[in-house]
């Protein structure tokens, strides 16, 4: 049996893989087994990389997605002798931009102050594509992960993301397969961004997905498990 670990982004739980889960499942067959592990409240990626670890077989495949890809290059650092392949999604390998840290200061202390919910709603339009800002499955979705995550785990992953050391090297230096997978419109992870890091490491193949948000596991998963299940498969 083999083993695929899937890890969601901030302000998201496991219900961000529902919408390809089955299509996956279908693709890769019946020697795999896919997990979608919670993440704790844990105030740096390390910690929180650890905590997953302690859960999982000891060998696996790891897709990050979004803050599970800063999850993932932690577990890289500490144990990358486990993980069999690696894909980064609509994320990056890089520690924070200093300009980004006063953004995130200022969104922990609005979800301190009780206001969590009404920015992330705020926020809603910058996280899918124009077409699918008033999609009522996403935000049915989107809705049930908001209330799971809450803001203790957003102020704590917060803290992480901005506390996060560049790892691209280890990436680089991974054995295992790798790929990075982008989605054209994304206004968090720029696939421009993406791009910009694959070009330091072109022996990395970068897929991106069009007419997509950085939402992509929900906006666009049959595109998704197919580029995962081919990768795989390869």
């Amino acid at each position: 049996m083999r083993h695929l670990v899937l890890v969601h982004g901030l302000n998201n739980t496991p219900i961000i893989w529902e919408p390809l889960l089955e299509i996956l499942a279908l693709r890769l067959g019946s020697g795999w087994q896919i997990h979608c592990p919670m993440l704790e409240a844990h105030e740096s990626t390390d910690a929180v990389a650890a905590q997953v670890l302690e859960q999982l077989p000891e060998r696996f495949s790891y897709v990050g997605f979004s803050f599970g890809g800063y999850v993932g290059m932690a577990m890289l650092a500490a144990a990358a002798a486990r993980v069999e392949a690696f894909a980064l999604v609509c994320s990056s390998t890089r520690a924070e931009n200093e300009s980004a840290v006063p953004m995130r200061q200022k969104a922990i202390e609005i979800a301190q102050g009780g206001g969590y919910l009404a920015m992330m709603a705020k926020n809603h339009p910058l996280t899918v594509h124009p077409d699918r800002v008033d999609d009522p499955a996403i935000h049915e979705r989107r809705k049930l992960m908001l209330e799971g995550y809450g803001p203790e785990r957003f102020v704590a992953h917060m803290r992480a993301c901005i506390v996060r050391p560049d790892r691209t090297t280890l990436l680089a230096q991974f054995a295992g397969p790798r790929v990075m997978i982008a989605a054209e419109d994304d206004k968090v992870v720029p696939a421009a961004l993406m791009r910009e890091i694959q070009a330091g490491m072109p022996e990395v193949p970068l897929l991106a997905i069009d007419h997509c948000g950085h939402l992509l596991p929900l906006e666009r998963p049959q595109a998704m498990a197919d580029a995962l299940a081919d990768w795989l498969g390869a």
